[in-house]
């Protein structure tokens, strides 16, 4: 069993040192830098009261929970043990594990290299691939970035490749760019599953491709280009790649539930995804730090440019006409003439968030925990986030009606 096989692993340092990059620090951005001072001069709630019972309630390991606008963090909270049945306490800063709520940053990455000329909406896999443009299947040569962003590719929603798969690919050699390469033209050399460019399907495989795309005309990697052109700017100081601890003795650990008992999952080369697609589903970071990447894209719907201009913003929130799927967003209806609301969950299977922005009332709301699939898989835990995060609302608008 593939949950087996993580739990004996070997704890070498594997995807852990990922967390540890050594790069040029960028500056605060000043729209980051307002939002920090701003946060620094106003009281921010602490919500450990509000969701300690229903971390108890729900049986979790460790909860963080996060209310932001676009100018300031408003709340936070984080309770719970690093690691179930033992006493050491989650901590504020502790990262939490974002999953597939990775691709929007991937997706906000995209922006910031079209906003330097680097990239364009329209840039055709061809013209970013030069390498492989006579590989890759002819249908796929014209796919602009745009569609991979929107998972309108043809792709397959298989991560696994037919003749590799998942535990293969974490044996995939070279650097974590390289691996992405040897991924990328596998994925690019098959067959698609429906006529691209038409028709949306989910799929890893998009944003992997997306990853590869912008450390390929960057020239560095994907990991070190999001630290210096997207976690720096914005301050997030804790953000990295992987399981959330950097040793066995500090960070959050992951678990699973099997037959009623939850299971700790040390960190270790096996305890997430392949880094192959890693710009999918491989970022870490505190509550409060991705409050500050959902700030960033509050405030593009406020119309207001900053690290990124805000009508980019703006246009990686819109689905194409038909579809509800935006770039690394999905998109619902708001109340009668209200902003649509963004959102997407995240989860490698060991954990669990989801993120919720609110433009209309310049409100995002984030809710995370070190837990994944139980005996029924996701379902589960799909619910208790979905609980936390009406539960949050409710508060907060108990608490703003009653000031």
């Amino acid at each position: 069993m593939f949950f087996a096989k993580i739990a004996l692993a070997n704890l070498g340092a594997g995807l852990m040192a990922f967390s540890m990059l050594s790069h040029i620090h960028a500056p605060l951005s000043a729209d980051a830098a307002a939002y920090q001072a701003d946060t620094l001069t106003h009281r921010v709630l602490n919500l450990n009261k509000v969701i300690e019972p229903l971390r108890k309630q729900m049986q979790l390991p460790a909860l963080g929970v996060a209310i932001t606008s676009g100018e300031r963090l408003l709340a936070t909270g984080v309770t719970g043990v690093r690691i179930w049945g033992k006493k050491d306490p989650a901590q504020p800063n502790d990262a939490f594990h974002l999953g597939s709520d990775t691709k929007a940053m991937t997706a906000t990455l995209a922006g910031l290299l079209i906003q330097q000329g680097k990239l364009h909406w329209n840039t055709t896999l061809a013209q970013a691939l030069p390498m492989y443009a006579k590989v890759m299947q002819p249908a796929y040569r014209k796919l602009t970035i745009e569609q991979l962003m929107q998972q309108r590719t043809g792709f397959s929603a298989d991560t696994a490749l037919p003749s590799v798969n998942m535990l293969q690919l974490h044996q995939l050699p070279g650097s974590p760019t390289q691996q992405r390469a040897a991924y990328v033209k596998a994925v690019l050399q098959e067959k698609p599953v429906n006529a691209p460019g038409t028709t949306f399907l989910y799929s890893n495989r998009n944003y992997a491709v997306l990853g590869f795309i912008e450390e390929t005309v960057a020239g560095i990697s994907w990991e070190q280009l999001m630290q210096t052109d997207l976690f720096e700017p914005l301050g997030m100081t804790t953000a990295g790649y992987g399981p959330m601890a950097s040793t066995r003795k500090q960070g959050l650990w992951e678990h699973i539930v099997s037959h009623g008992h939850h299971v700790a999952i040390p960190p270790g080369p096996l305890a997430d995804n392949p880094v192959c697609i890693a710009p999918a589903a491989l970022v870490h970071c505190s509550i409060t730090d991705w409050a500050k990447f959902a700030a960033l894209h509050l405030r593009g719907e406020e119309g207001k440019n900053g690290l990124l201009n805000a009508h980019i913003l703006q246009r990686l929130h819109t689905p194409l006409p038909g579809s509800s799927y935006a770039d690394g967003w999905l998109t619902l209806p708001g109340a009668a003439h209200e902003k649509p609301v963004l959102t997407h969950d995240g989860s490698n299977t060991l954990n669990y968030c989801s993120i919720w922005l609110y433009p209309q009332h310049d409100i995002a709301i984030m809710v995370a925990f070190n837990q994944g699939i139980d005996d029924k898989g996701l379902a589960d835990a799909t619910a208790m986030a979905q609980k936390l995060v009406v539960t949050l609302m409710q508060y907060w608008r108990t608490h703003q009606n009653n000031r």
